[in-house]
């Protein structure tokens, strides 16, 4: 049994490559229109020359592959290369073969990688990340159901059983939601929220600039890309960015994911899933996290059936509960410092961390 490895570049991707003896399919994903229209037109790349998938064949077939992607991670002033991570998969029968190790550590020994930055990873997955002396950092996940029918479906009800426990106790839930809305009164009378298409220029000082040593940089462009962009291809699967202002001044900002899910009853439903991957403010003793949640359930489309938010703040997730979030989970990114000259990077304290992180926003 023979294991080899394959490189395919950007440059290789842009021209049309097809990917050879993929019987079972496992890289066609990673080659669907909506994903090489984002990485090729990820802000950060400036070389064609360098790897977009990493292929591993046994005995010549495609068993496993990942996609890798330029991005930016600022150290203080400085500005280093750096590099993401997506989609990783090894077809069942072939994972005991270590072959999401050799993948995931392509970037370890080739193309003067400086720092790794992986996000949107599985808890199955952490013994990896940590074997591979990643610096891992959590974040609770926290819900809050507007309608039920999305708990229910994945808890197994079906037909009319889902439509009677969704309707029972939405019942209950909904006024519970317009209470919580009453306390963020003041704050919609103070603050504006505006949708926009094209992110302002301001979005640069107000996040590469908000005091944290490190962090995945998230410019105007960045932010472009991810609401250009999308891996699905449902219109309403889209990134949005709302900007917050007082006195016609911006004050903050968030960015939006919304998935649309199709669940079952005696008819077919379809529902947003809300997620706030970024957020920003200029000054969070005035704007604080906690209140640009607030603003951002008091703009939601009726469409939106579910909330879910990220907080590496421990503050923020308990005040969150007394909006009607509940914890479902833990979001993860992992970081590790291929030049060994920041030590402290290992630190969470130091970084601006967000679950926006990486491909997260283009995925399901």
């Amino acid at each position: 049994m023979e294991i080899t490895n394959q490189v395919i570049t950007y440059k290789q991707i842009r021209e049309g490559y097809v990917i050879e003896r993929d019987d079972a399919e496992i890289a066609a994903y990673d080659v669907t229109p909506a994903r090489k229209d984002a990485f090729l037109a990820n802000p950060f790349l400036k070389d064609d020359s360098k790897c977009m998938i990493y292929l591993s064949r046994v005995d010549g077939i495609v068993r496993g592959v990942v996609t890798f992607f330029p991005t930016m991670t600022k150290v203080g002033n400085e500005y280093i290369e750096s590099v993401g991570a997506s989609a990783m998969q090894v077809q069942d029968e072939y994972q005991n073969m270590a072959l999401g190790t050799e993948l995931v550590t392509y970037p370890f020994y080739n193309e003067n990688n400086k720092m790794l930055v992986y996000a949107g990873f599985s808890s199955n997955a952490l013994p990896i990340y940590k074997a591979m002396k990643f610096s891992v950092f959590e974040m609770p996940k926290m819900m809050r159901p507007i309608s039920t029918r999305l708990i229910f479906a994945r808890a197994g009800f079906k037909g009319l059983l889902l439509d009677l426990a969704t309707a029972f106790t939405t019942c209950f839930i909904r006024p519970y939601i317009a209470t919580t809305q009453l306390g963020s009164r003041h704050l919609s009378k103070k603050y504006k929220v505006v949708k926009f298409e094209t992110v302002p220029e301001w979005v640069d000082e107000m996040v590469l600039n908000d005091g944290h040593k490190y962090t995945e940089v998230h410019n105007r462009e960045w932010f472009q890309w991810n609401i250009d962009h999308c891996f699905l291809d449902n219109p309403r699967n889209k990134q949005e960015f709302f900007a917050i202002y007082r006195n016609e001044e911006p004050v903050g900002f968030y960015m939006t994911k919304d998935r649309c899910r199709k669940l079952g009853g005696l008819r077919e439903h379809s529902m947003v899933f809300r997620s706030i991957v970024e957020w920003g403010s200029y000054n969070e003793k005035e704007l604080s996290e906690y209140d640009i949640y607030r603003l951002a359930l008091r703009n939601l489309p009726k469409d939106v059936k579910m909330v879910q938010i990220a907080s590496y703040d421990n503050s923020v997730t308990r005040k969150v509960k007394k909006l009607g979030f509940f914890h479902h989970g833990y979001a993860y990114m992992g970081c590790r410092d291929l030049t060994r000259k920041y030590k402290d990077s290992k630190n969470p304290d130091l970084w601006r961390i967000r679950v926006g992180y990486n491909d997260v926003n283009f995925g399901i």
